[in-house]
């Protein structure tokens, strides 16, 4: 986050859901084309699965694990911040 660190009361239990599950979204664009990769390989297969697409399942791990990261959270977190100064706002007008 930019500035002084945010207060605990402005980030409520269900704002960090939400910063999880934008994030998880943000995650998944990013790794569409790792993801795909692998549900193509899985497409067909039932027991195989494990060794014949160990290597996109890794590479689709990486890349989630690398999204969902918590160093990321804070772009969330501080556009969740700026929605609730804008209802604030609009509210009070």
């Amino acid at each position: 986050m930019t500035g002084k660190p945010v207060p605990a009361w402005v980030i409520s239990p269900q704002d960090k859901v939400e910063v999880h599950k934008r994030q998880n979204v943000w995650a998944r664009e990013n790794c569409r084309s790792v993801l795909d990769a692998f549900l193509h390989c899985q497409t067909g297969r039932t027991l195989t699965i494990g060794w014949v697409c160990k290597d996109q399942k890794k590479d689709m791990v990486d890349c989630m694990v690398y999204y969902m990261q918590p160093a990321f959270q804070d772009r969330f977190m501080d556009e969740i911040i700026e929605e609730k100064k804008a209802l604030k706002k609009a509210s009070s007008s």
